[in-house]
């Protein structure tokens, strides 16, 4: 401890911007860490149960609508929403097998 108030006081204004900016962004990346972990572990515990309510649903329209009750970061609806749409004329997309494009 005695170092670092050593440092303190032997350091000028850029010196302590620099080490309060270096705090601070220290800071928000372990907040950043913390938070894609929280996130992340509600995605893995949301699609299993999530997933097999879709597959089950007797339509697309009622599975995509399970999707968004069980899914609670919206992964997968963007992902069902966009198998049930036309590719749109004139691009690769329309011209390619429709596996290729699940894929």
């Amino acid at each position: 401890m005695d170092n670092v108030t050593a440092w303190i006081q032997a350091t000028d204004a850029v010196g302590m911007a620099v080490a309060a900016l270096l705090l601070m962004m220290s800071l928000t990346a372990w907040v950043l860490i913390v938070w894609k972990s929280w996130v992340l572990h509600r995605v893995r515990a949301d699609l299993g149960p999530a997933m097999a309510a879709f597959w089950a649903a007797d339509s697309w329209t009622h599975g995509i609508h399970r999707l968004q009750q069980l899914d609670r970061e919206g992964l997968t609806v963007p992902l069902a929403q966009a198998l049930s749409e036309a590719p749109v004329e004139r691009t690769l997309e329309a011209h390619c097998s429709a596996h290729s494009r699940l894929t």
